[in-house]
């Protein structure tokens, strides 16, 4: 089965379904820590992120949001 023809199937899911898949194909090439290769800043600047987000959960705003927010901006620059 080629790419094309899973991608095809793949639209043809639920939506439900679709973000199933994608999850489970990220655990399957999630890189390991190793094979990120971060550097000690990195490390602290997540490490930083993660304390900041754990005090203040509420802070954070949705992905879809963030999302929409940049591509409104793409098309207005246009």
């Amino acid at each position: 089965m080629t790419k094309r023809e899973i991608l095809d199937n793949v639209r043809q899911l639920s939506r439900d379904e679709q973000v199933d898949l994608a999850v489970r194909i990220w655990e399957i090439v999630e890189p390991t820590n190793d094979e990120l290769h971060l550097t000690e800043a990195q490390k602290a600047a997540l490490d930083l992120r993660i304390e900041q987000f754990e005090r203040n959960p509420q802070a954070v705003r949705p992905w879809d949001v963030v999302r929409e927010e940049i591509l409104r901006e793409l098309r207005e620059k246009r």
